[in-house]
């Protein structure tokens, strides 16, 4: 046999390896553990995927919100990069993710568990009585801050939970719901009951989507009962539809019912303006009105320094952050006077910079 044949052979071989034989690692999700719950209301071993902050071993004592994400089997995936990405850009708080998934072997029920007329009410008894515990018994959770996140009939089991177990969530994110008579029928005799929805609520769905008429007609019924203590927001996207709105609904609603960001008045933080020296080096902070300043001298995460004005944002009287980027402003000295001291992160150490000229008023 001549060296080129024999060549041949051999590459043909090795092509007719199976690829099994391969050493080839699983992908694994980063941060994220995999339980199972057996639940003897619904007669059902759930798979619990679990999503924790990247920080959690490293802060004992934090408590972190929890989002309760539902066909977690779908949905589990949007705890990886989207999350991350979020958190990174200062978007939305640091959270738990619990998402609730459908097993192979159990078969998936979704078409019982969520819907009105089927075993929707157990399916909530399952999240107070068997879910939430379950989580709050093993991870270090807040009782007040918790999230619920659905799709299609996972978004009508949501709006089914808003209004007839209200107390369950702080947060609700309706992602295309299907939105039946039943829906209307429970928010009518909830509003012919409560005055007030002190919670954060958060509808979306493309306008491509055949659910979209129901989901206008539903808004357009409840924006009607101006609940004083309701936060209420939605979208229609024009090119949406029922297969690709989740991850925008995801996205969009995260950053609205997880907002880390509180109000405060101009003056907060016109007093953090001034010139500041760390014995080095000098920055000074300009302020442009609202919520603007300009960090003159203050490098960027690629070591430049800023030039240009940044709307940033407040977690408290003290602490500043900006969207969209990492990083984050620490000011020290008393409220009501100009900040004292001005610190912030860089190449693995903390800045802290003292005022200059500090005068009292």
């Amino acid at each position: 046999m001549k060296i080129r044949q024999m060549l041949v052979a051999v590459l043909l071989g090795l092509t007719c390896l199976p690829v099994i034989a391969q050493d080839i690692p699983q992908v694994q999700m980063p941060n994220t553990e995999a339980r199972r719950l057996q639940s003897e209301i619904m007669d059902y071993e759930y798979g619990v995927f679990v999503t924790l902050p990247r920080g959690y071993e490293d802060n004992p004592d934090r408590i972190y919100p929890t989002l309760y994400i539902i066909d977690g089997h779908q949905y589990f995936v949007f705890t990886g990069q989207p999350y991350g990405s979020l958190i990174w850009g200062n978007m939305v708080k640091e959270h738990i993710a619990v998402s609730v998934a459908y097993t192979p072997e159990g078969g998936n029920n979704r078409s019982t568990d969520f819907q009105t007329s089927e075993r929707a009410a157990d399916f909530v008894r399952f999240f107070q009585k068997e879910l939430i515990p379950f989580v709050e018994g093993n991870y270090r959770t807040s009782k007040e801050d918790r999230t619920l996140f659905g799709h299609s009939l996972g978004g009508q089991f949501t709006l089914y939970t808003l209004f007839t177990a209200t107390d369950s969530f702080d947060n609700y994110i309706a992602s295309a719901p299907a939105v039946n008579d039943d829906i209307f029928a429970f928010e009518a005799k909830y509003a012919s009951t409560h005055d007030d929805l002190p919670v954060n609520f958060y509808l979306a769905t493309g306008e491509n989507d055949h659910l979209a008429i129901n989901a206008r007609k539903f808004v357009s019924q409840f924006e009607q009962r101006g609940y004083p203590d309701l936060k209420f927001d939605y979208l229609f996207t024009d090119n949406g539809n029922h297969g690709t709105i989740q991850p925008t609904a995801y996205i969009e609603g995260l950053r609205f019912a997880l907002d880390s960001a509180i109000d405060l008045s101009p003056a907060a933080y016109e007093r953090l303006a001034g010139t500041y020296s760390d014995g080095e080096n000098t920055y000074t902070l300009s302020y442009g009105g609202g919520n603007y300043l300009r960090f003159d001298g203050v490098p960027d995460s690629n070591g430049v320094p800023m030039t240009e004005w940044q709307k940033i944002y407040a977690r408290s009287a003290t602490v500043f952050f900006p969207k969209g980027w990492p990083g984050e402003f620490r000011f020290g000295g008393d409220l009501g006077q100009p900040a004292e001291t001005f610190s912030f992160a860089w190449d693995g150490r903390e800045i802290v910079a003292t005022r200059q000229n500090r005068e009292r008023h």
